[in-house]
C-alpha cells in the first residue's frame, strides 16, 4: 500500500498549476463547461441557460468598441468614521484592493459603443460585493459635469435574482438618448 502510493502518479493541485485551467463548473445545473465557449457564451450556462456573474473587466470588454476603454476612475475610498465591526474597513478595503487590483467598486471610463461616443460605468461585485464606498458614486457626478455630448445613460443587468426572466427588460439601445 505505501509503496503504491509512492508510485501514484501526482496532479498539480490548486494556483501550483503551470496550465490555466480549461474548464468550469456551472453554479445551477453542475454541467462542466469548457473556459473559452462559457465565455464566447457571455457566461451563460448552454445547458440550463444559468447567467453567472462577469467580472467588470470582461463586462467592458462586451460593452466597449475593441480598444477604445480609457479607464478615469481610480479614487481611493476613504474611512472617515473610522468604522469597525469584526476587523477595520481600512483593512478590508486594503485586501479588496489587492485581490482586484482596483482601487473602488467601480469600473468606469469613456469608450465608443457601436461607434457611438459613451461613458461606460461598471460595479466590481469582486469588490466587497459592489458596495458603495464613499467615492463609487462620484464618477456618475463627474462624467454627467464633464462633457455633454457624451452618452450618460444607465446600462444594468436584471437583479441577481431575475437574470432568468430577461424578458422583463427591453434591450437598451446605446445610441438612442433617453433624454
Amino acid at each position: 500500500m505505501a509503496l503504491e502510493r509512492l508510485f501514484r502518479r501526482k496532479r498539480p493541485s490548486g494556483g501550483n498549476r503551470d496550465v490555466p485551467e480549461l474548464w468550469t463548473k456551472c453554479e445551477a445545473c453542475g454541467a462542466q463547461l469548457y473556459k473559452k465557449e462559457f465565455r464566447e457564451n457571455l457566461y451563460v450556462c448552454p445547458k440550463c441557460g444559468h447567467h453567472h456573474r462577469v467580472p467588470a473587466s470582461e463586462r467592458v470588454e462586451m460593452l466597449a468598441d475593441a480598444g477604445t476603454f480609457q479607464e478615469i476612475t481610480g479614487l481611493r475610498p476613504l474611512d472617515p468614521l473610522g468604522f469597525v465591526d469584526t476587523k477595520p474597513y481600512a483593512e478590508r478595503l486594503r485586501a479588496y484592493q489587492e485581490e482586484t487590483g482596483r482601487k473602488d467598486a467601480i469600473l468606469g471610463g469613456t469608450c465608443t459603443i457601436g461607434g457611438v461616443p459613451a461613458v461606460l460605468l461598471v460595479m466590481d461585485y469582486a469588490f466587497a460585493g459592489g458596495s458603495m464606498g464613499s467615492v463609487v458614486g462620484r464618477p456618475f457626478y463627474t462624467f454627467d459635469a464633464a462633457d455633454d455630448s457624451l452618452s450618460a445613460d444607465p446600462f444594468c443587468r436584471p437583479p441577481f435574482n431575475q437574470q432568468h426572466h430577461t424578458s422583463h427588460y427591453p434591450y437598451h439601445d446605446p445610441t438612442h438618448h433617453y433624454n
